[in-house]
């Protein structure tokens, strides 16, 4: 997807769950607990004022756990399941999901130069299953050569030549981390001709691109199709998007998308059906790029 100039590690994204905006940094587990422990509540029939009464701590401070604001400890998850009256096996799954959102990512070491939208991304490749992606305009982060990213980040001259070479240093270590990963998830991509048919450098430049792209697409767990200009226009022209499936009951399946001004993270689980619905129909029209002629 592609961010103001360097592509998704754009500097001037925001972040969006769902049409909100918050001015911190939360993770997705942070989030996914937050809201199983307020529906935890709401099933319980309890109202704030009377579980924080419960729990001997402040409304307020019940009220940043739940909006998200605020992480919570193993031992307090525990004793919130035990008031709520979770069920074991639920209430391991929560202790996990505080344990992630207190711990993190690898991608903390890059936290002064990537947005909030694109680490969040990257930790939650690390436990996808299957990762699905239509690209419109750029390839995926995921199949780009290194010459391919850095021209692509050098795209941004307003940027640093320093903070740049960091982009690029970002981009090659999550495109290494979810290729070697031990299982790696299924990925499958769809990229619009045009992504193929635009300059990108000198001639030299897109045909290893293009020879990378077939190499990767003979390795198992790994499909890239084109959707040809042949192929005309689909109802679903409204950009690039991806889907990230998890085989983990703890972790929902997430929708990301962005523009040059937001990111946004879809997880009501009707949107991410139309999303995975959409993306079926694309690939199904879509050729595989051996049969696709650059």
């Amino acid at each position: 997807m592609v961010g103001p100039g360097v592509g998704i590690e754009g500097e001037w994204v925001k972040t969006q769950v769902q049409g909100k905006t918050p001015s911190h940094r939360t993770s997705i587990p942070q989030r996914q607990l937050a809201v199983r422990l307020q529906s935890a509540r709401d099933s319980a029939g309890l109202t704030q004022e009377a579980a924080a009464k419960l729990l001997r701590i402040h409304t307020v401070t019940l009220s940043k756990i739940e909006n998200g604001k605020s992480s919570v400890k193993p031992a307090v998850v525990r004793e919130m399941a035990r008031i709520y009256g979770i069920p074991a096996t639920e209430t391991e799954r929560l202790v996990d999901l505080s344990d992630d959102a207190r711990s993190p990512g690898w991608t903390v070491s890059y936290r002064d130069v990537i947005p909030e939208p694109v680490s969040a991304l990257a930790d939650i490749e690390a436990r996808a299953s299957s990762i699905f992606e239509y690209e419109t305009e750029i390839l995926p982060a995921t199949l780009q050569t290194p010459e391919y990213a850095a021209y692509v980040i050098d795209l941004a001259v307003g940027v640093p030549a320093e903070r740049r070479r960091q982009h690029l240093a970002f981009r090659l270590e999550r495109q290494q981390r979810l290729l070697t990963r031990n299982p790696r998830p299924s990925l499958r991509f769809v990229i619009h001709e045009s992504v193929l048919r635009a300059r990108i450098g000198d001639d030299s430049l897109m045909q290893d691109q293009f020879a990378h792209l077939l190499k990767l697409a003979r390795q198992r767990g790994i499909e890239i199709r084109v959707w040809t200009f042949a192929a005309g226009l689909h109802q679903w022209m409204s950009g690039a998007f991806t889907l990230l499936q998890s085989g983990d009951e703890s972790y929902p399946h997430v929708v990301y998308t962005e523009n040059q001004v937001e990111g946004r993270y879809f997880e009501n689980q009707q949107q991410v059906e139309q999303y995975a619905r959409m993306f079926g129909e694309i690939r199904r029209k879509a050729i595989p790029i051996k049969e696709f002629t650059l």
